[in-house]
Parts: C-alpha cells; structure tokens; sequence
C-alpha cells in the first residue's frame, strides 16, 4: 500500500468515548458488588465500544488513495495517485459553515465533512507527498 500520510476518521468517536467513561464510573459503586454485573457491565462497554471504534474511511498513501465503503457488495475502492491527480477525483467544498471532502469517482460519489484540523493535515500531506493541492469543487 506504500506508506500512510493521510487518513480520514471520525472524530465523534473520542467525544462519545469522553462522555461514556464517567457514566460508567459513577454505575459502578451503585452497581452490586456482584460478578454477573461487573461482566455484563464490561461486556456492554466493549460492545458499545467496538460498535463506534472509529475506522479509516479514507486513506492517503504515497500512491493511492483508499476509500472503506460496501458499494455493489465492493467493499474497498483503491484509485492510482495519477489517476486522482489527473481526474481532479477530490475535490474540497467550502462554505463559511463548514468544509468538505468531496469524492467522484465512476459510481463512488461522497462528500466527508472536515474539521479544520483534518483538512489543514489533508492539504499539508497531498502539497508533501503529491505535490499537489486538491481544487475547490465548481
């Protein structure tokens, strides 16, 4: 795959994690002090945790981007850095509300919102690695 300089996760992940953790702690005094409960309380927590375990939606590399997502039962679309480069397959949508990741690529068509820290690190690693910048969508 060559080496990872850009990957796209969602950052909702660690505020639910934070509000999660303090819940759990203040159950577990009031909670018996009986093992079914302590195992069905970390049982819980473990599923609730892997159900929202953020993964790698996208994924930049040195010469590829990767795209996680079930399309027509496809489940990872990986497109050539020349071909992204070449097609203008990113694009970036701006609003003074909000900025986005727009995709286009044959059926894969997906716009990814973008914190400002995402997208500083996204055009940072591109301009790096690719030597280029992703242009505004028309």
């Amino acid at each position: 795959m060559g080496k990872t300089i850009w990957r796209l996760v969602d950052e909702d992940f660690f505020n639910r994690l934070a509000i999660l953790t303090p819940v759990y702690s203040a159950l577990i005094p009031i909670l018996p002090p009986n093992e079914h409960c302590n195992l069905i309380l970390g049982t819980a927590t473990l599923m609730y945790v892997f159900a929202i375990l953020p993964l790698p939606r996208v994924t930049l590399s040195n010469e590829k981007l990767i795209i996680r997502i079930k399309i027509g039962g496809r489940e990872v679309i990986t497109i050539p850095k020349d071909e992204v480069i070449s097609k203008n397959i990113i694009c970036i949508k701006k609003t003074p509300e909000s900025t986005m990741l727009h995709i286009n690529h044959e059926q894969f068509c997906h716009t990814y919102p973008l914190s400002r820290r995402q997208y500083t690190k996204l055009v940072n690693a591109l301009s790096k690695h690719w030597n280029w910048t992703p242009p505004e969508c028309p």
